[in-house]
């Protein structure tokens, strides 16, 4: 019984930590990913900056939004950022990508908690819910730091919208 238990547990720690393969075949497919998440990062940051931007440009031409443009554009900022360190540095030095995958999740995540918390605070909060569900798509990682990932923002969203949403938004 422990030893099959044993057994259980060590490939459920290779489902989220391989993805169901051995280390040894990870260690394998691991440049392929890196390959595949260089190409990723660069047009999910292209394609983010440019929403971004017409987010930034529409809130600040419709008056009743005008305050939220700095938002839009601080992030559009923050991303650029990436895009530019992905461009200078991940070709030469292939250890960059996953920092910047990193903290290319983080700064949606956070975008969503303050869109749908802060911004709108009489609604509810749909787009981190979104957000929560589409990331995790965006670039190859591993099993175990999507749910990591998903449990730290899950918690500050839980956190920061009991503090900022009206109550009856949780009934």
């Amino acid at each position: 019984l422990r030893g099959e238990f044993m057994r259980t547990l060590q490939r459920f720690w290779e489902v989220l930590c391989y993805a169901g393969t051995t280390s040894e075949e990870y260690a394998c497919i691991l440049p392929d990913i890196r390959k595949n998440n260089y190409k990723r990062i660069r047009i999910f940051s292209c394609i983010a900056i440019v929403f971004l931007m017409a987010m930034t440009v529409v809130t600040y031409v419709e008056q009743s939004l005008k305050f939220r443009y700095q938002i839009y554009l601080g992030f559009a900022i923050a991303i650029a950022v990436i895009l530019c360190a992905d461009l200078f540095c991940a070709k030469r030095f292939s250890i960059v990508i996953k920092p910047l995958i990193v903290l290319f999740d983080i700064i949606l995540y956070l975008m969503a908690i303050v869109i749908g918390i802060y911004e709108n605070p009489e609604q509810t909060a749909g787009t981190f819910l979104a957000f929560l569900l589409v990331l995790p798509l965006l670039f190859i990682m591993r099993p175990i730091e999507n749910l990591l990932m998903i449990a730290v923002f899950d918690m500050l969203f839980i956190i920061a919208s009991h503090q900022e949403k009206a109550i009856e938004l949780f009934r």
